[in-house]
């Protein structure tokens, strides 16, 4: 792709910057990406992006949702060494046309029947433009004050439409792999009496890590082997739970294994439910897993980031029946919430046990009024969404 400039003078849509105005000195030309661009300029720019939308959009009746290229052949199609200089933005605004547009994922085609990847809302598309431009950073307060109360203020109606109690609370996240993560690091918390960061070097909770197990179908999405890794346990810690014969979990055959782990001197402490697989979108019995997990003493965690949008269904919400007794619930907005990617979140029913969650120690100056989103989550950068 080709970088931004206007030492070409395009056609239409010009970025150069209006005669007499002050260019700071010299009579330099601005590049596009100038932050101190004229007015006139991104206007133009702003405006040939949004005709680039619209026509893209409008592109996508009838389209075939691949390209004609095979995966070397794209590779082909982008290899071009580094540009010494830039070049017009109007050749930018054609390499997206020609080069870009015909090789995407056609997800808002009416042949498109994917899994899980919405075509988003108008105002969001344009709203990335506007978040873009203020470029606010939530993990800080004093780097995003408004950011951080609308994101907390979103979480919250996430907690309400799932049922969970004023003492609920979460953050946004890059997807539901990271809120997955997130979940079962609560439930390592919980199962240890403390959390890591409480951990002195020369005691470190080997052993007691060691003896953890979780439980899941094995229909689950993949991000739970990630997890298991990222948070040091082994991939046999992570029990996969056959299915029935429409692939929600075996419900006796999770309480056979907790039974079996317990009686090996094992400490099983977490129980997963998914509310919408990725291969068959089936939904487990939440309700029937929710008295498993209290009965012996597992955290309780909801995989709803594909299925999670029904509880937005007056007709079908019912299928998330005992949801709202999770420990934490993972939710991706940017699936059938129809936003634009990347955007995901994790809800904790004890908010408070979320807040002690953090892998850095608050700064001595620091208040509760203006701690940034940053240590209740992994993310130590969160952009607004």
């Amino acid at each position: 792709m080709k970088s931004w400039s206007n030492k070409e003078q395009p056609e239409s849509g010009s970025p150069q910057s209006p005669a007499g105005a002050d260019d700071g000195g010299a009579g330099r030309e601005r590049t596009a990406g100038d932050p101190a661009a004229d007015e006139t300029s991104l206007r133009e720019m702003g405006y040939a992006m949004v005709d680039l939308v619209v026509d893209y959009m409008n592109g996508l009746e009838g389209r075939r949702v691949y390209g004609p290229l095979t995966p070397l052949g794209l590779d082909d199609t982008f290899a071009e060494e580094l540009p010494e200089e830039g070049a017009p933005f109007a050749d930018l605004i054609q390499d997206f046309r020609t080069r870009v547009f015909p090789n995407t994922m056609a997800i808002g085609s009416k042949r498109y029947f994917g899994m899980m990847n919405p075509a988003p809302l108008p105002v969001a598309v344009v709203s990335e433009a506007l978040t873009a431009a203020m470029n606010q950073n939530t993990a800080s307060w004093r780097h995003s004050p408004a950011g951080t109360a609308i994101e907390k203020r979103v979480v919250r109606w996430l907690c309400d439409l799932f049922g969970l109690p004023e003492t609920g609370f979460g953050t946004l996240t890059d997807g539901g792999s990271l809120a997955n993560i997130t979940g079962l690091k609560l439930a390592v918390n919980q199962a240890l009496g403390r959390d890591l960061s409480q951990v002195d070097n020369l005691e470190g909770p080997g052993l007691e890590m060691a003896r953890l197990t979780f439980y899941v179908s094995g229909q689950a999405h993949y991000s739970f082997d990630k997890a298991v890794d990222l948070l040091g346990l082994g991939r046999g810690q992570l029990r996969k739970i056959p299915h029935d014969e429409i692939y929600r979990i075996d419900l006796q055959a999770l309480e056979e294994s907790i039974k079996a782990d317990l009686e090996a001197g094992l400490k099983p402490a977490c129980v997963i439910g998914i509310a919408g697989t990725t291969n068959t979108g089936s939904i487990d019995k939440l309700d029937r897993m929710a008295e498993i997990a209290k009965r012996y003493g597992c955290w309780f965690h909801v995989d709803a980031a594909y299925g999670g949008a029904v509880i937005l269904s007056e007709m079908y919400r019912s299928m998330l029946r005992g949801i709202d007794r999770a420990d934490s619930i993972a939710v991706d907005p940017h699936k059938w919430f129809y936003m634009p990617f990347s955007c995901g979140g994790i809800l904790v029913r004890n908010g408070d046990f979320l807040k002690r969650f953090r892998t850095a120690r608050r700064p001595p100056k620091a208040t509760s009024a203006a701690a940034g989103l940053s240590r209740i989550g992994a993310a130590f950068t969160k952009a607004t969404k």
